[in-house]
């Protein structure tokens, strides 16, 4: 009897941590965005990228570009790959979030710059608003949050609610012929409130006539599980394991 429980109790232990996931909530399981990886476009130098919302004033600068680095697939997004759009460029989508619930945001913010060592010169900024528009709503970032998990030169210019990336290293940087943008991954955290949040990235790079492209690929966005989830998960299993001894002791 005694081998019968224990291996009983072992087989649901393994049933338990295969099956917790489905314990959650459904709006905590997922990814929450559309092609991060910008990997369905409409090809090199496309401005139709599935899901997001791509604006310029000036043509020819913020594309999806399989030639200058990527992280997850073939494709990235440049920013300002003419030199001439600094501030203009927007790259945006909005997504459904639970109100109340946070979300942590990761990406590879990456640089090219030709001549090499003037990466340093490409910036790109991100925002998280309350709402479905670019320009309306509360701006959500946790203050403070935004961290460098993998740094290849990488540095964050502004750490608010509003974060703000560049590269810091200059002629250390990896930055000769594409695809050999360097990048970084970077993280933070928002807090929804309300059922629509919309992410912006902004092109704030300088360096007149010199390339200096961002890139930005591999954006997610998922939800934190919170403490409260995970102990009921918990509980839920315990108490079955308790059910189950008992009846096999009977």
């Amino acid at each position: 009897m005694k081998t019968r429980t224990a291996t009983s109790l072992r087989l649901l232990v393994i049933a338990g941590a295969a099956t917790f996931p489905f314990f959650q909530p459904v709006s905590l399981r997922a990814q929450t965005l559309t092609n991060g990886s910008f990997e369905s476009n409409g090809g090199q130098q496309s401005t139709t990228v599935t899901g997001w919302t791509l604006a310029t004033n000036v043509s020819g600068t913020l594309f999806a570009t399989s030639t200058e680095g990527a992280t997850n697939g073939s494709y990235a997004i440049a920013f300002d790959a003419n030199n001439q759009a600094t501030g203009t460029e927007t790259l945006s989508q909005s997504f459904a979030t639970v109100t109340g619930q946070t979300y942590q945001v990761k990406l590879d913010f990456g640089a090219l710059s030709t001549p090499a060592g003037q990466a340093f010169l490409s910036r790109l900024q991100v925002e998280l608003r309350d709402g479905s528009s670019i320009s309306s709503g509360n701006e959500l970032i946790t203050s403070g949050s935004g961290t460098l998990l993998g740094n290849t030169g990488g540095s964050l210019n502004q750490n608010t609610t509003v974060i703000q990336m560049s590269d810091s290293s200059g002629a250390n940087a990896t930055n000769s012929a594409a695809p050999n943008a360097e990048f970084s991954n970077v993280a933070f955290t928002f807090t929804a409130q309300s059922t629509s949040s919309t992410i912006v990235f902004t092109d704030l790079s300088t360096g007149g006539s010199d390339s200096q492209d961002a890139v930005l690929d591999n954006v997610s966005v998922t939800p934190v599980p919170e403490p409260a989830t995970w102990a009921s998960g918990a509980l839920l299993l315990a108490g079955a394991g308790l059910t189950l001894r008992r009846r096999l002791r009977r």
